[in-house]
């Protein structure tokens, strides 16, 4: 491997199980370059579908999980840039963070991740100014702040 590019490419989604990425925790996780190049091709279409596309914004907050790094990589795939801990105000096309870490102030469109020992969830969801069934392409989904722990 030469270039960050390679943990994703196809060649090891093929078959290549020696491992790629240990990731502590409760439970702890683990994942072989086969799941982890699918895991954020997996990560890169769901942001597509929220908007990411290239030259977008993407704001990952700085926690050292698995899920930052796989937003990280499906975000490079679709050619946008990710900002981490992003600043109070951040004009970004998607925001990725914990549940409890994410608070949304004007946010048409966004995903979290639960950091609870059952495994990690996506939700997504629209502040009451989009109407249900809305499309949001074109325009910038999220100011948003994200809240810290104290």
């Amino acid at each position: 491997m030469d270039v960050l590019g390679d943990l994703v490419s196809r060649d090891h989604a093929t078959g290549d199980d020696r491992l790629a990425l240990r990731a502590p925790g409760a439970p702890p996780r683990s994942y072989s370059y086969r799941e982890f190049g699918t895991t954020a091709r997996k990560t890169g279409n769901f942001l597509r579908h929220l908007g990411v596309r290239e030259g977008a914004v993407v704001g990952v907050t700085d926690d050292a999980t698995p899920e930052s790094l796989l937003s990280l990589f499906g975000v490079a795939l679709l050619g946008g840039t990710v900002w981490f801990g992003p600043p109070a105000e951040l004009d970004a096309r998607a925001l990725v963070a914990p549940v409890g870490r994410l608070r949304t102030t004007r946010c048409r469109r966004a995903s979290s991740t639960s950091s609870t020992a059952t495994p990690p969830t996506t939700r997504r969801w629209r502040t009451s100014s989009a109407r249900s069934g809305a499309r949001t392409r074109g325009s910038p989904t999220c100011r948003s702040t994200p809240s810290r722990p104290s």
